[in-house]
């Protein structure tokens, strides 16, 4: 006969009957937990501090079920990732999944779902705007918890106490032990929840202190510096191996020579800032993350005058448009990660406060700037699934994501691997994604040369094909064929040195293309009966202010898709490929405002575009909601700078 205690445990969903075991019926343990948390399939399995094994009601633990791809047994693979992370780092899982009952515009996935990897395809994260409504929840959450050493919890952080990172270093159980976690209440949840987003620790009624800047060196010792001294020394030996490849073409290419020459740091301009003023570098790899950075610049040049704005980047094609974008400002290129050549960057540069944009981080490049008082910051931080995972084998040794004093991730899931990284959460904020705050909104207004030889005939329906990748010209050639052949189509390659392939290519399928150069430079007449290919770089902003529907390349092969945002806030519908795990988001919220179709393959995109060419109503209702969805979620810029504000140009003792 059990006594008080038992009872007590077994009323709390506790003792250890409760646990869900191979088998047993999933009403049974239900109907043994909280009223709060019963009908979750994300409830915390309070015997070992792990979520159920089930990824959602119903799903059986064995037989054939199982094998037809239904989640099996396992540690929990089939669940949603950011439920995993939610309940490690102390937030309420369900919050992030869509299951908790106080949410109830999310949606859980239903019985017998696939599972593809390590996440459940029925995660479904809330879109911001239904997130604010129900949770009183705004863009720029702190994941961060309480100050190390005392101070009020920020919104879904921990306690000093309860910092399982900070339990592991003191010789506890930490994150990945094996006793319980003390689940939050349902009162304990509410309140983590009503806290607003946006709104700092001192603000919501707390005293903790914003984290100072990193300025020192947080790994030095014999060990970290012979993991970067054989960093350094692959390094070497691989430009020492391609040095007859790249000296060869340095010969023969004055452009990849220019290259080579900035990348060795040769050029790079000596001296303090004009004026003694404070310097910022800004480093985007290549076109898109420059473009990103707009709102970013706009905002410091608005607000402090007194910055020197310096741009770095990767690339020719990033090099060539942040030219064109900022031609008063310094354009840079990132050195080699090598440490003598980081260094001499750095000394040569001389920023007080280095902004990646994304995840462009180099191991010696965070060292270097640590050494030399220079606090780094992330903004527009995204990671994917296999970076993430290629990260969590190597983040003990390198890149040490502990060197970084701020992440401004885009969206919650990203903050949260951010976290796992960092092995903390306290310099961690949600500020939203830049790059909608660097789209210009409506209608754009092309220069009239391009509208010239682009557009033949205002009759004329006006197909955009924008950053196409390999196989994909001639698949959007024959759909053109096929659904509107009378419409003028307008190629645009990611990369415009595949232009001489791309000619030959659709020169041999009978559909021989004009150059945009040719065009600008000869006398030759504009041919609407055959494609136009864009082969220069910077203009497919205004070439999507000619089209009538636009296709955005890299998704119909694995490339990952590229950005659907950029047309859509120019008010053109969308189609896209199902290759797009790199814009995911992006995507997802093109589709639920009812901006963008996804096509399979060619003969898809066919009926598409024979179904869109038809229905002009329709291409402009997609216009509309296209522009809509991307006007909401601006604001990133501003929140960002915020916290670049309170976190890095502020220094300790000021």
């Amino acid at each position: 006969m059990e006594g008080p205690p038992a009872r007590a445990r077994r009323a709390q969903g506790g003792h250890r009957s409760a646990r869900l075991r191979p088998g047993r019926s999933e009403s049974r343990v239900q109907a043994r937990r909280p009223d709060a948390l019963r009908g979750s399939p994300l409830s915390v399995d309070r015997g070992r501090g792990r979520e159920p094994r089930h990824a959602h009601p119903g799903a059986p633990t064995r037989g054939p079920a199982r094998r037809r791809g239904r989640p099996s047994r396992g540690r929990g693979r089939c669940r949603p990732r950011a439920a995993r992370h939610g309940q490690r780092f102390g937030h309420d899982a369900a919050a992030y999944t869509g299951a908790s009952p106080r949410l109830p515009g999310a949606r859980a996935p239903g019985p017998g779902a696939p599972c593809h990897g390590r996440a459940h395809p029925g995660f479904q994260r809330l879109r911001r705007h239904e997130a604010a409504e129900v949770a009183g929840r705004l863009p720029g959450a702190e994941i961060g918890g309480r100050a190390r050493g005392g101070g009020s919890t920020r919104a879904g952080g921990w306690s000093g106490a309860d910092d399982p990172y900070r339990a592991r270093e003191q010789g506890g159980v930490g994150v990945r032990g094996r006793r319980s976690q003390r689940p939050l209440s349902v009162r304990e949840r509410q309140e983590v929840q009503e806290v607003p987003r946006g709104v700092s620790a001192n603000a919501a009624g707390g005293s903790a202190a914003v984290p100072p800047p990193i300025v020192v060196d947080p790994n030095p010792g014999l060990v970290r510096s012979a993991i970067h001294l054989a960093y350094d020394v692959l390094w070497l030996v691989a430009i020492v191996l391609a040095s007859p490849w790249w000296g060869g073409r340095s010969i023969i290419d004055r452009d990849f020579r220019r290259n080579v020459a900035r990348r060795l740091t040769f050029g790079l301009p000596a001296g303090a800032p004009r004026g003694g003023r404070r310097r910022i570098l800004i480093h985007g790899v290549s076109v898109g993350e420059v473009k990103a950075t707009a709102g970013l610049v706009d905002a410091l040049r608005a607000d402090h005058a007194e910055l020197e704005i310096v741009i770095c980047t990767s690339t020719n094609t990033g090099e060539e448009l942040a030219r064109k974008l900022y031609p008063d400002l310094l354009v840079v290129r990132l050195p080699v990660d090598v440490s003598f050549l980081v260094a001499r960057f750095l000394r040569r540069i001389r920023p007080d406060c280095a902004v990646l944009v994304e995840l462009e981080i180099w191991p010696n490049l965070l060292r270097q700037a640590n050494r030399r008082g220079i606090p780094v910051a992330v903004v527009n931080g995204r990671i994917t699934n296999s970076s993430f995972g290629r990260y969590l084998v190597f983040r003990s040794a390198l890149p040490q994501f502990n060197r970084i004093s701020l992440f401004c991730a885009q969206s919650e899931q990203y903050a949260l691997r951010f976290a796992e990284l960092a092995h903390s959460s306290h310099r961690i904020v949600v500020t939203g994604n830049l790059k909608y705050d660097g789209f210009a909104t409506g209608p754009a207004d092309p220069a009239d040369d391009l509208r010239r030889v682009a557009v033949v005939g205002a009759e004329r329906l006006v197909i955009v094909a924008g950053s196409t990748h390999e196989k994909e010209e001639r698949w959007v050639v024959g759909a053109w064929r096929a659904g509107a052949p009378g419409a003028r189509l307008i190629i645009v390659p990611r990369h415009p040195v595949r232009t001489r392939d791309i000619v030959r290519e659709l020169t041999a399928l009978g559909a021989p293309p004009q150059l945009l150069t040719t065009l600008r430079e000869t006398s030759e007449a504009p041919d609407p009966d055959r494609p136009l290919i864009i082969d220069t770089i910077g203009e497919l902003e205004q070439v999507y202010g000619l089209a009538d529907l636009v296709f955005v390349g890299g998704s119909l092969v694995p490339h990952g898709g590229q950005n659907v945002l950029e047309p859509a806030a120019l008010g053109r519908p969308v189609l896209h490929g199902p290759h797009m795990q790199n814009f995911r988001e992006e995507a997802a919220l093109l589709a639920e405002a009812g901006a963008s179709r996804c096509v399979e393959n060619e003969r898809e995109l066919a009926d598409a575009i024979r179904a869109l060419a038809a229905r002009p109503e329709e291409r402009e209702t997609m216009a509309r909601a296209g522009v809509a969805a991307v006007t909401a979620h601006k604001g990133a810029s501003a929140l960002t700078l915020r916290a670049l504000e309170a976190r890095c140009f502020a220094r300790p003792g000021a």
